[in-house]
């Protein structure tokens, strides 16, 4: 796993990436900004006035709210735009350091698509329901960061095995190499609680499961 993500970190720097990373650094900043205008904008004007400058205060909560928010929700975007770069990533990873290794099928737009939305609502739900626990103190963290481990392990992990297994395949896959899946995932929910440098999560994860689907297929292979 420690060279996958060696591996990983140098792809970032690769010329290749370059572009794909400005594109997703791009998409994460106008979707953050768009939420911290759109948000309070529409609480601003609720239709529910009980006292006078009640829509402005509601305004003002929700942008509050929506800032200190923004940074829980880097995690499920990085899982929304898992599904858009996905291929352009994996073909770029997989030229350079597979050639040897038959090429991934793309998944189908909408699929992928589909995958991520899915995954992300997933996310959402899973973390506002541990949310209480913050207040429980480290316990809390490890749960936090225990679940976003599994869950993100298992979606990079199963979007980058998609192109080349069928669902099943991919899910056996991944049952058979549990420690490595759930380390990487692990790694990724620790950088997306970074600022700044969570919005490199959704290139670097990418980059890092399609290493580690391959490390896994090779060893898979072997038997």
């Amino acid at each position: 796993m420690i060279e996958a993500i060696s591996t990983s970190i140098s792809d970032l720097m690769s010329k290749p990436f370059r572009i794909i990373l400005l594109k997703s650094i791009g998409l994460t900043i106008m979707l953050l900004i768009v939420a911290l205008f759109a948000i309070p904008t529409l609480a601003f004007n609720i239709d529910y006035n009980p006292f006078e400058g009640s829509d402005l205060l509601f305004g003002w909560l929700a942008g509050i709210g929506t800032f200190l928010a923004m940074g829980y929700l880097i995690v499920p975007i990085t899982a929304l735009f898992a599904g858009l770069f996905l291929d352009d990533i994996a073909d770029v990873v997989e030229s350079q350091h597979y050639p040897h290794r038959k090429k991934g099928i793309a998944l189908p737009f909408s699929t992928a698509i589909w995958i991520a939305v899915k995954f992300m609502l997933i996310v959402i739900i899973s973390n506002l329901i541990l949310l209480p626990f913050v207040f429980f103190g480290g316990l809390g963290f490890f749960l936090i960061y225990g679940l976003n481990g599994y869950l993100l392990g298992r979606e990079y992990f199963e979007l980058a095995a998609l192109r080349h297994h069928t669902v099943s395949d991919t899910k056996f896959l991944r049952s058979q190499n549990q420690a490595l899946v759930y380390g990487s995932g692990i790694v990724i929910a620790a950088l997306a609680t970074i600022p700044y440098l969570n919005l490199l999560v959704p290139i670097f994860a990418t980059s890092l499961m399609v290493h580690v689907y391959h490390q896994a297929a090779i060893k898979q292979e072997q038997l």
